[in-house]
């Protein structure tokens, strides 16, 4: 008789590792994107950029340009007509916006108040 138990532990240990080594995904810094659209906007052309391109390499956009050649490597996303806008991002925001319970019972009850009470 094994006093630690490692009888158990000798099958489940190597099916543990098998596992972690197989769940472990590729880092994102191998993943190549190309991101192609009919258009694109680069801020610095008058107008928008046909045949827009932008390469994608993890978390960093690495080129931008229209009729780009693709990284044999790379995942091709065809957003077929769209404008692609490279270095963007969303900066409209509602912090204050009350998102939590119910939107239509909240809005129902801000009816039953005065434009005083809703003021505050």
């Amino acid at each position: 008789m094994n006093i630690l138990g490692w009888g158990r532990w000798s099958r489940l240990v190597p099916a543990i590792l098998a596992f972690a080594i197989g769940a472990i995904p590729i880092r994102a810094a191998d993943n190549v994107i190309a991101l192609k659209a009919a258009h694109m906007f680069d801020g610095k052309s008058k107008s928008l950029v046909p045949n827009g391109v932008v390469i994608v390499q993890g978390d960093k956009i690495i080129d931008v340009g229209s009729n780009l050649a693709v990284p044999g490597n790379a995942q091709i996303i065809d957003l077929g007509d769209a404008t692609l806008a490279p270095g963007f991002m969303d900066a409209h925001t509602h912090h204050t916006l009350d998102y939590s319970g119910d939107y239509n019972v909240r809005r129902l009850q801000e009816l039953d108040l005065n434009v005083s009470e809703q003021a505050i």
